[in-house]
């Protein structure tokens, strides 16, 4: 049959309760339906009503409506000089981590740590609070970090990407023939000195040498010729 007045307040958490504090007992039973806080956190809140013994509620998670914070997706951790990343993502979070979806205004990275230039399309709005960059490169080789800001939200920074020189790494023939006689010299055929990403490195000029690798006979002619823009 209790009836009197019961005042919830703030026992822990950064911000102000808003809402009818205070509500009337029916039957022992106060209820309240408008309560909320005006900031994100963790709040705990207590009950009190003249000389019952106050409780204590349970930690309460206040999340925000909005972004209050950029985090990195994805970004590889090795890279070639003069080659696009990998594409990543610049995802605006709230503060439960999850992603806000509202989210449309431009992101924008740049170089936090490193010698060379970072080159490519550097600022893109979010769709759907996800902004993809996928044309991103650097000059030189060197250990990077990007960093990501946009507006007033919390930016990020990227862990390190390592970026090598994009130098040759492989040779591959090119246009040997299946067939051919006896003493009688092959069609001719070259050897292309190529990156990772498979294109020819013009600025190789080293010693290319070719040997037999399986068969009976000997191979004779010259064997050895210096590159000319990576092709010999």
């Amino acid at each position: 049959n209790y009836t009197s007045d019961i005042t919830v307040a703030i026992a822990s958490g950064t911000g102000n309760l808003t809402g009818t504090a205070t509500v009337a007992a029916t039957a022992g039973v106060a209820t309240f339906s408008n309560i909320q806080f005006d900031a994100y956190g963790t709040f705990t809140i207590t009950a009190s009503s003249g000389a019952l013994t106050p409780a204590t509620s349970s930690e309460i998670l206040i999340v925000s409506e909005n972004a209050t914070h950029l985090t990195f997706t994805d970004v590889p951790a090795t890279g070639l000089t003069g080659v696009n990343l990998t594409a990543f993502t610049v995802e605006a979070r709230k503060s439960d981590n999850s992603i806000d979806a509202a989210y449309t205004s431009d992101v924008i990275i740049s170089k936090t740590s490193g010698t060379g230039a970072i080159t490519g399309v550097l600022t893109k709005a979010a769709v759907n609070g996800v902004a993809t960059f996928n044309d991103i490169q650097f000059d030189a080789a060197d250990t990077y970090t990007i960093s990501a800001a946009s507006g007033t939200l919390t930016g990020a920074t990227s862990g390190n990407i390592v970026i090598s020189p994009n130098v040759a790494t492989q040779l591959v023939f090119v246009a040997v023939p299946t067939v051919g006689a006896t003493a009688t010299n092959l069609t001719s055929f070259t050897v292309e000195a190529r990156k990772a990403d498979n294109t020819v490195d013009a600025g190789f000029t080293g010693d290319i040498t070719i040997a037999k690798a399986s068969g009976t006979g000997v191979l004779s002619g010259t064997t050895t010729k210096a590159a000319v823009a990576g092709i010999a």
